[in-house]
């Protein structure tokens, strides 16, 4: 039962899952941030309601804006 732990660790498939892992990981913390950012943003600094950040018409004016 120890070979097994010790065979899985130095096969490929370990090192593929933990990579794997660190990447749904910094996916995860880099939407969290940027949901973070468009809170402060937009609540906070731009005086918006909550509920206006998730309004598609908000971002279609935001994007027209940009352009």
């Amino acid at each position: 039962m120890a070979n097994d732990k010790i065979a899985l660790r130095d096969s490929i498939l370990f090192p593929a899952l933990k990579t794997i892992f660190k990447l749904l990981i910094f996916l995860l913390l880099v939407c969290l941030v940027f949901i973070i950012g468009i809170f402060v943003g937009y609540i906070l600094l731009g005086g918006g309601s909550i509920w206006e950040v998730f309004n598609q018409d908000t971002w279609f004016h935001i994007f027209n804006f940009i352009k």
